[in-house]
């Protein structure tokens, strides 16, 4: 059997995605809530959105609100450490 289920691959299926727990180390998963928890800090200053952040509705520039992080591979080099490790990969 692979990294998902054939339950899993029904869910996907009927639902259209699937949720795969502890695909990711608990390491990795913490060093990629420090860069992310970074970047949203970052959208500190920022008034509206630009090429890096969509921002909330409730966005304000003490209390920043990132509704997404546009192309983050291209910002921080951990993100393609995530998509390129094997059980991701597998999963895809």
């Amino acid at each position: 059997m692979g990294v998902i289920a054939e339950s899993q691959i029904q869910s996907y299926n009927d639902r259209g995605f699937v949720v795969v727990e502890k695909l990711i180390s608990p390491s990795l998963l913490d060093e990629l809530r420090a860069v992310v928890s970074s970047m949203v800090q970052s959208a500190r200053g920022i008034k509206t959105h630009n090429e890096i952040f969509d921002l909330e509705p409730t966005h304000t520039l003490t209390e920043p609100r990132v509704r997404r992080i546009k192309a983050p591979h291209k910002l921080n080099e951990i993100f393609w450490k995530v998509i390129k490790q094997s059980p991701m990969v597998d999963v895809l």
